[in-house]
């Protein structure tokens, strides 16, 4: 499925700031990061998706649930990257907090959001 997510964060120069690579590109990524991607970046997958239409017509809109993992060296990293997603969404979608852990292996932090919006149907 694909969201409008991926769009809007790029859209944003504070996201850009904290997530943007040495060749300039957005660390965000849909359902898995490439090996060797460097900290911090974001994995975000759809979850579910509603359709809504009206009698007589083609659908119309989705409702959409996107679960987006959040991976840093730092915890603080973490946390800047979600207040901006916040921020980001503010007027566009519902944004919830999931929960927080720390890979002992990795030794890396995770922040998990959930948002969810409405975007139109692309049929293309």
């Amino acid at each position: 499925m694909i969201t409008d997510f991926y769009y809007i964060c790029s859209q944003s120069s504070e996201l850009q700031a904290l997530l943007n690579d040495s060749n300039n590109d957005i660390k965000i990524f849909p359902i898995l990061a490439p090996q060797g991607t460097g900290y911090p970046y974001i994995k975000y997958q759809t979850i579910s998706v509603t359709t809504y239409s009206l009698l007589a017509h083609d659908d119309v809109a989705d409702q959409v649930r996107v679960q987006v993992d959040i991976f840093a060296k730092k915890y603080s990293d973490t946390t800047s990257i979600a207040k901006e997603i916040r921020k980001t969404f503010k007027d566009l979608a519902k944004v919830e907090f999931r929960f927080e852990d720390f890979d002992n292996t990795a030794l890396v932090y995770r922040y998990s959001l959930e948002i969810q919006f409405i975007q139109d149907v692309d049929f293309t």
